[in-house]
């Protein structure tokens, strides 16, 4: 059976996620498309290169993540550190992750995204969508999530010319901890990516189907870390700015996994006290993080005596039958637009405004997709026209109040990609 495949991040931890998939693919199952964040990216850039369970664990048993602390000996001393972190922004340069990666993948035959491309007959995705890998990662230099290679197009780059490795080595730049990556863009910026992991550790709802649209197969979410529980302890001032951090980065993604649908369809994986940078990792944790991923994924998918086993079709009764189809929203969408075009237009200053009215906005049902085309408009040229278009200029917070209008709040999620 088909199904897609949604990793969270974990450092060393990644070899849990092995475990897992192991189980997975022993089941039955084929991976059409994968998302993943920091570790989850570096495993699920392997696992959508085809690499089969055995060879996943071969190479993540192989590595020595010793060696993910390089860069020269000195900064392996505490000014040394300091140091790297004013200048550099990061204590590791991460290189040898991205040629030890790189090097994997080439095995495989895979060096850029046009080397993994997604077809699906049934529902073509469009151009920008069509890859079976989507990395997270974080550009802190506009203050927003990317998922690579979707949304290349925001910075002028062809999505499918670019290597992967430079898109998981992106998600992986754990802040301070990693130099962050640098994306030029077309017109000649860097901007900067971290790990994808401040914003959104388990994007479990990146390939659904949009709402009154009936999935074909399961996504399933590889989530690790320990059952639901307190988050941070709070002990003292260190502890709970640590607290803070957590509370800021994963709120979100809580926000995700406390729902039930959610959970439904998340394998949860106890790395007990297992931290994500304990590169020290010795051959028996190792072993043990393999086979509590193995034990996570067996008991997800038969059941235990607290919770059934896992079922398809009683997932989709559930979860997904009562949702409402997917043109009944398109016509208050459109509405909605036009009446947030109109007001930002009218409250902008008139150095902005062009001497003619907004543009005509998309009319009716047979045009739902114009409503998806202008969204991704504001998002990636600031207006609600396209290139060149400056009637409406959006600041930062009137591009999110467009998403939140017409892109969260009206339009179903999935209408990209949605199996």
């Amino acid at each position: 059976m088909f199904a897609d495949l949604v990793l969270e991040g974990g450092g060393v931890k990644g070899i849990a996620l092995v475990g897992a998939i192991s189980v997975l693919e022993e089941r039955g199952y084929e991976f059409r498309r994968v998302a993943g964040t920091s570790a989850g990216a570096i495993v699920g850039s392997l696992v959508a290169a085809n690499a089969p369970a055995a060879e996943l664990e071969e190479i993540m048993r192989g590595v020595d993540y010793r060696r993910f602390q390089d860069g020269p000996r000195w900064r392996g001393l505490f000014l040394g550190k300091a140091a790297a972190l004013i200048f550099q922004q990061g204590i590791y340069e991460g290189q040898f992750v991205k040629d030890w990666l790189g090097e994997r993948l080439a095995r495989l035959g895979v060096h850029t995204f046009a080397d993994l491309p997604y077809d699906d007959p049934q529902r073509p995705p469009a151009p920008e969508y069509a890859y079976r890998l989507v990395v997270m990662t974080c550009d802190i230099s506009q203050g927003c999530l990317r998922r690579l290679p979707w949304e290349y197009g925001h910075y002028g780059l062809p999505d499918a010319d670019q290597p992967v490795v430079d898109a998981v080595r992106a998600s992986m730049s754990i802040p301070f901890f990693y130099k962050p990556a640098r994306l030029t863009d077309a017109d000649g910026r860097d901007r900067w990516l971290v790990d994808g992991a401040m914003l959104s550790r388990l994007p479990i709802d990146v390939f659904d189907a949009p709402a009154g649209m009936q999935p074909r197969w399961p996504t399933f979410g590889i989530r690790l870390g320990a059952e639901p529980g307190p988050v941070s302890e709070v002990h003292d001032t260190k502890s709970m700015s640590w607290a803070i951090l957590n509370t800021m980065t994963g709120f979100y993604d809580r926000m995700h996994i406390d729902d039930a649908a959610a959970a439904a369809r998340t394998i949860v994986i106890d790395t007990g006290t297992i931290r994500a940078t304990d590169f020290d990792l010795d051959r028996d944790t190792q072993d043990l993080l393999f086979r509590k991923g193995r034990e996570a994924a067996l008991n997800f998918l038969d059941g235990t005596p607290w919770q059934p086993g896992w079922d398809w079709e009683a997932y989709k009764r559930t979860y997904r039958s009562s949702q409402e189809p997917v043109l009944s929203a398109v016509i208050p969408a459109r509405d909605a637009i036009r009446s947030l075009r109109h007001r930002l237009y009218w409250r902008a200053p008139d150095r902005y405004r062009t001497a003619t009215a907004p543009a005509a906005l998309p009319s009716g049902p047979a045009e739902a997709g114009g409503n998806f085309e202008t969204m991704r408009r504001v998002e990636q040229f600031g207006t609600l026209g396209g290139v060149g278009d400056t009637s409406v200029p959006f600041s930062g917070v009137r591009q999110r109040a467009a998403r939140v209008h017409y892109g969260r709040g009206l339009l179903p999620r999935g209408t990209r990609s949605g199996r």
